[in-house]
């Protein structure tokens, strides 16, 4: 970990954050939001849990709405009244000085929203953007009446930690797999399944530092054989440009992780040795949010 700054262009460097985070998982920290909490409890009372899951997918690929386009999301599902507000208290009205001749900027790397800088830059929440050598030009959106944006605590704690996520959930949709998002209140990232087998639970965790990621595993649910989401392999996934830059990082997170010492059948690999590993049907897959 030497070498490693602790702030960069005036804001807290993605080392910085992975060394600061107080709690077990990141998971952990999007449930001490108020909102998310609020949806999760909500949408089972109602017995609609699997809300939760289309909710959280909605946001994370949705970081600019027109007025248009957030009235058809908040209509999905008129029989539960509180999904509107969800997408009110998530969305905010897009500031003037996000702007730039009136257009606003969504990053082409991450797919979220950024903030113009001065001779035509413009900047980016995403630290993995930021690190890019080559990352193409944003796409500009004509800021409408009633244009609304995804608001920045989303931004982090839901929106990107998802793109890794939705992505993988897509490689392994492309294989045959039914990919469930989010199950369980969010007790997995992904369960994944084929009509033969095998079932897989699956935590992808982004994360610059192995050490620190390591720290901060937290345990895979032990459900019986009878449960909706039992599994026959447990999966912490990285992304592959998280190994490409370090060779042993899946070898580092196993070695210092308590969690896979307590855990060991656990196994630690890249998106991509996830995906050669599974079963291809050759057809198209379903992704989900529920039973």
């Amino acid at each position: 970990m030497d070498g490693e700054l602790l702030v960069v262009d005036g804001r807290p460097s993605e080392f910085c954050t992975e060394w600061a985070l107080s709690v077990p998982d990141v998971a952990a920290e999007i449930h001490e939001n108020r909102l998310v909490r609020h949806v999760q409890d909500v949408a089972a009372e109602v017995g609609r849990p699997e809300l939760y899951a289309q909710w959280r997918a909605e946001i994370a690929q949705r970081p600019v709405l027109t007025s248009a386009e957030m009235l058809a999301v908040k209509n999905q599902h008129l029989a539960v009244p509180q999904w509107a507000a969800w997408f009110d208290d998530a969305y905010e009205p897009i500031p003037p000085e996000s702007t730039r001749a009136g257009m606003v900027a969504v990053c082409r790397g991450c797919g979220q929203w950024a903030v113009p800088e001065e001779q035509e830059r413009w900047r980016c929440r995403c630290w993995r953007c930021a690190y890019a050598v080559r990352l193409p030009a944003p796409a500009w959106h004509r800021v409408e009446p009633g244009m609304v944006r995804l608001r920045a605590e989303f931004v982090d704690s839901v929106a990107l930690p998802a793109q890794a996520e939705l992505a993988l959930a897509r490689r392994l949709v492309a294989r045959g797999a039914r990919v469930v998002l989010y199950p369980e209140r969010d007790a997995l990232d992904l369960w994944v399944s084929w009509p033969e087998g095998p079932a897989i639970a699956v935590d992808v965790k982004d994360w610059r530092q192995p050490y620190l990621l390591a720290r901060h595993l937290p345990r895979f649910p032990e459900w019986p054989d009878t449960h909706s989401y039992a599994y026959d392999r447990a999966c912490v996934v990285v992304p592959d440009d998280r190994a490409t830059r370090n060779s042993s990082y899946c070898s580092l997170v196993r070695k210092h992780s308590p969690m896979l010492r307590a855990q060991p059948d656990v196994e630690v690999v890249t998106s991509s040795m996830l995906v050669d590993s599974c079963p291809d049907l050759g057809e198209e897959g379903v992704i989900t949010y529920g039973p």
